[in-house]
Order: structure tokens, then C-alpha cells, then sequence
């Protein structure tokens, strides 16, 4: 009976504590959204005078994290949900905000989870430090990344998901799921109280679940599968073959942005920068070009081989873009295909299964659930790489790492705040 009172009392403490992570990464990350809707604005206003100093944005970038001896990247808000690592320090915060927009001024093929999970999860350990409840820097941190994708997105379904599926190919974080619900929930709340407009897009398709129908789906969800797994391969060889080649990473995010900058202008003048939610919108029309989900792919790889961040964004993009050329190859509306597509090659990509399912019905519609379901049997097609390296597979489970005394967690929060290495 005390056991059980102690496991509700802490999920109480967790719960309330994921609320108010989810208000202030909320706040933030309306902040953060509404700063790249205002830069993306100016650079497509600007291209041939914003384009051009990528690379030298990104040398600022190194530079900056550098000196303040914080580790770039979701790594270490990874390490800390899976109870690992030296922990998040509070610095990451506004370092990964100011790279967000830096990047999209400039015009880098990157997208914004990144940012909202780095701004997420260092508010959920932070808080997590200095609770006396059992895993609370790890469930939190996890909240955290729940609210922090929420928050820019405003889709806290699939959010709370994707933050407990994350973590581990194939097992879920069961104990982090309400707290990473109410996180979730609280953050996409409060930006869309601070006027942060929401992720969604309008498709009007008919779906008939016929024997032929679900085959299609069947059909295209093996396509994104492997679309998703050529991404994957793609960014892990092209990152260790750049890294050989240029081992100093101030040359290499210098010369990988100046080559990025020339094919970005030589592409329409930016085309391709940026999130490219407007080539979503194009791919759910119909009207984008055969080439263009090749491309994207292609410029996204590179910029983040040579050491941008942000890469879920533009597997929606590249999903999307890819199922509006071939869903009505198969007799489909490039609406729905291109909508099926954006879901299920973030699946592929992240390995995930539920979340791109509730991340499709929350963006395009919950009527075609049936649909999204379907496709994302794309997971299986892409069985051995994930664009986030600290993923972890079954067999690399650890046992948590995390200090269970209040003198041990004050002191893991001073060792995150310590200086690391890029």
C-alpha cells in the first residue's frame, strides 16, 4: 500500500510539474515561431542578400556554442530522457533558439523540432533536478521534449507520442506518458493563446476501403518506407564521409554552406531553404515539380552532413512531395498521397509507428486515420537507421543512470551546466 501511494503520489508530482514545462516552453516556443515566420519572411523577401552568408552563420554558430561549452544538437536532451549523460544545461536554450533563426535567415534545408526539442527538454530536466520524485529528471526531460514539439507545431497527440516512442526502437515510456500528454497539451495551449498559428493543412479526398484502395496504400507505404530509409543511409554516409574529408568542423560548416548557398539561389532563388511548408502546400495541390522531393532531400542531407540542425521538418516536406508524384501514378489524389506521405516517411525516418499516425489525423484530419494507419507499416521498410543517432535499439537498453538523492541531482544539474565539448 505505501508502494502504491508512492508511485501516485510521484505520477501526481510529474504530472503537475509537466504543466508548468509545458506553459513555459509554451511561451518560448511561441516566441521561437513567431521569429521564423518573421525571418523565413524576410529571407524570401531577400534571397540573393540573406542566402549567401550560410556558412558563415554557421561559423558564428560553432563559435557561439563553443564558447559557452554547450553541446549542440538533441544528443544530450536525448541522453537525459534515457537517463544518461551529464545532463542539459540552461544555456542550451537560448543558443538553440538563436540557431534556429540564424539557419532560416540564411537559408539552411533544416527544419524546427530540433529547436523545440532542445528548448523543451532543458526545461523538463531542470525541473526534474529538483524534484523528490523517482526518475523525475528522465520522465520530465521527456515531457519536456513532448511540449517542446507541441508548442511549434501544436499538435500535442502526436507530440506526447513521439516523445515516449522516441527513446527506443519498438518500446514505449509508458510511465512518461502522462506527464508527456499534459506537457504536451499545456504548451500547445499557451502558444496558440500567444497567436502561434497551427500546423495543418486542408485535403478533401474520398476514402473507400476497398480491397483495391488499401492495396494502394499497402503500395505506397513500402514506398515511403524505402524513401525513408535512402534519407537515413543518405545522412549517415554523407555526414562520416564529410567529417573524414573535413575533419575541423569551422571549415567544414563554412565550405558545406557557401556550396549550399550557391545551388539554393541557383534553385529558384531558395526553393528549397527553410522548412518548405510552401512546397507542402504545392504538393498537396498537385503542382509540385517531379524533382522536387529528390532535391530537398538532397540539400537537407548536405546541411546537415556539414553541421546544421533540424531534420524532422524536412521529411514532411520530402514525404509530402514525393506521395503528390506518386499517388496518382497509382490512380490517387495527390491531396491524399501527398498528406500519407508527409506522416509516413517521418515514420520511417524516426522509426515510429503511432506517433506519424496521430501527427497525420492531427494535421490533415482524423477521418483519414484508416489511411495513415495503413502507410505506416512504412516503419518495417527501414529496419536499421533513424535520423537521430542516440536512438537507441532494444538490446542497448541501460539501466537509469540518474542520481536518486537531492545532493546528486543538485550536482548533475552543476556538471550539465559545466563546460562540454562540441
Amino acid at each position: 500500500m505505501k508502494q502504491l501511494y508512492r508511485s501516485y503520489r510521484d505520477l501526481l508530482i510529474l504530472t503537475l510539474a509537466a504543466l508548468v514545462v509545458g506553459a513555459v516552453a509554451g511561451v518560448v516556443d511561441a516566441g521561437l515561431g513567431h521569429g521564423l515566420l518573421l525571418v523565413t519572411k524576410w529571407r524570401t523577401s531577400h534571397p540573393y542578400l540573406l542566402i549567401p552568408f550560410l556558412g558563415f552563420g554557421g561559423v558564428l554558430l560553432l563559435w557561439g556554442y563553443h564558447r559557452l561549452g554547450v553541446r549542440r544538437g538533441v544528443s544530450p536532451v536525448f541522453q537525459a530522457a534515457q537517463g544518461i549523460g551529464k545532463g542539459v544545461p540552461l544555456q542550451t536554450i537560448p543558443l538553440a533558439v538563436g540557431e534556429a533563426w540564424l539557419t532560416h535567415l540564411f537559408g539552411g534545408s533544416v527544419g524546427r523540432e530540433c529547436a523545440g526539442f532542445q528548448v523543451g527538454g532543458t526545461l523538463g530536466y531542470q525541473v526534474g533536478v529538483w524534484l523528490p520524485a523517482k526518475n523525475a529528471p528522465r520522465i520530465l526531460t521527456i515531457a519536456g521534449l513532448a511540449a517542446g514539439f507541441a508548442g511549434l507545431f501544436r499538435t500535442p497527440l502526436a507530440a506526447a507520442v513521439l516523445a515516449v516512442e522516441l527513446l527506443c526502437v519498438g518500446a514505449l515510456e509508458y510511465q512518461a506518458l502522462l506527464p508527456a500528454l499534459a506537457g504536451a497539451c499545456m504548451a500547445s495551449f499557451i502558444s496558440g493563446l500567444l497567436g502561434l498559428p497551427k500546423f495543418e493543412f486542408s485535403v478533401v479526398a474520398n476514402v473507400d476501403l476497398s480491397f483495391s484502395f488499401v492495396w494502394k496504400l499497402v503500395v505506397l507505404g513500402i514506398a515511403f518506407g524505402i524513401l525513408g530509409a535512402v534519407f537515413s543511409l543518405s545522412l549517415d554516409k554523407l555526414t562520416r564521409w564529410l567529417r573524414k574529408r573535413l575533419p575541423n568542423p569551422y571549415v567544414r560548416i563554412l565550405a558545406g554552406g557557401i556550396l549550399i548557398s550557391i545551388v539554393s539561389l541557383i534553385c529558384w532563388g531558395g526553393r528549397y531553404s527553410g522548412f518548405g511548408q510552401e512546397l507542402v502546400s504545392l504538393s498537396l495541390a498537385g503542382e509540385a515539380y517531379p524533382f522536387d522531393f529528390v532535391m530537398k532531400l538532397a540539400l537537407t542531407a548536405l546541411t546537415l552532413a556539414v553541421g546544421f540542425q533540424g531534420v524532422a521538418e524536412p521529411l514532411f516536406v520530402i514525404g509530402a512531395a514525393f506521395g503528390g508524384v506518386l499517388g496518382p501514378v497509382l490512380g490517387l489524389p495527390p491531396a491524399l498521397s501527398a498528406a500519407l506521405g508527409l506522416a509516413a516517411v517521418f515514420g520511417s525516418g524516426t522509426h515510429t509507428v503511432i506517433a506519424p499516425v496521430l501527427l497525420g489525423a492531427e494535421i490533415f484530419g482524423f477521418q483519414y486515420l484508416p489511411c495513415f494507419l495503413t502507410v505506416c507499416i512504412a516503419n518495417v521498410c527501414n529496419p536499421n537507421r533513424s535520423i537521430y543517432p542516440r536512438q537507441r535499439k532494444p538490446g542497448d537498453l541501460e539501466e537509469d543512470k540518474v542520481p536518486k538523492s537531492d545532493t546528486d541531482r543538485k550536482q548533475t544539474a552543476k556538471e550539465g551546466a559545466s563546460t562540454q565539448s562540441l
